[in-house]
């Protein structure tokens, strides 16, 4: 979407969002742009459509211009593996859906959130995290320090900050915990996102039950390596290695594991 006040200089702005080529988005799918840098206080306005192929198809309907909140927070993201703040010599921060307990209690989770000012003021903001158990009670929470988030600039940029929590959480027990994230300044607060982990007796994984893979083992193109990180905090015994193949896998693959 471009955006020019004179019909001849225009600023783009881009709708695609995190969506990858060749992967379609939500139906319907609602985008929100911040438009005031170029559009505030002008007499006029003009906005037009751009193409930048991704995929083969772009429907668009309901288009409307409203006036930008004063107070508004996005939280763009919510991890709770520690992915910006982890130092390398300490492991890569990884999210994990299911961790061994004896893991967990060597690496507590680490909660970090990365939010974005949508709104015209300045905000005073921090993150906000709550730990609730398999039972749906909640039994943890924390937050983080303050931090200013700027409203948008002149060139269009929108002010980013990442946050971390100021404390961490250990389990106690094996189970499904979930987590609530949230960020709020004293005027708003943005919306929540939920996310979940298990903490097992001894299954250490990655995968979040959802098959992303195109390719099978033994064909001619792709899929013939694959490689799973896991960060190793306490010392442990491997007892097993349990691989997911495609159904398009050739019968008959050899597979040959390595143990790094």
């Amino acid at each position: 979407v471009s955006v020019s006040a004179d019909s001849i200089s225009w600023t783009d702005f881009s709708v695609k969002g995190n969506i990858g080529n060749n992967q379609h988005s939500g139906d319907p799918e609602t985008v929100s742009l911040n438009i005031s840098c170029v559009a505030g206080d002008q007499a006029n306005v003009y906005i037009k459509i751009g193409w930048s192929s991704r995929v083969y198809y772009w429907m668009i309907d309901d288009m409307k211009i409203v006036e930008s909140p004063e107070n508004n927070l996005e939280l763009v993201e919510a991890n709770y593996g520690g992915w910006y703040t982890t130092p390398i010599a300490n492991g890569f921060g990884l999210e994990y859906t299911i961790t061994p307990l004896n893991q967990t209690i060597a690496n507590p989770y680490t909660f970090e959130g990365v939010v974005t000012n949508t709104g015209g003021n300045d905000q005073l903001t921090k993150l906000n995290i709550e730990v609730f158990d398999d039972l749906g009670t909640s039994i943890f929470t924390t937050s983080s320090s303050d931090s200013m988030i700027l409203s948008q600039d002149i060139n269009c940029n929108m002010d980013t900050v990442i946050f971390v929590a100021n404390n961490k959480f250990t389990p106690s027990a094996v189970g499904t915990y979930s987590f609530n994230t949230w960020a709020s300044s004293l005027d708003t607060s943005s919306i929540i996102i939920s996310s979940e982990a298990i903490v097992s007796d001894s299954v250490y994984s990655r995968d979040d039950g959802v098959d992303y893979s195109e390719y099978g083992l033994g064909r001619s193109c792709g899929g013939m390596i694959i490689g799973s990180y896991f960060d190793i905090y306490g010392t442990d015994d491997v007892t097993s290695i349990s691989v997911f193949l495609k159904d398009n896998s050739v019968v008959g693959s050899k597979i040959f594991v390595e143990l790094y």
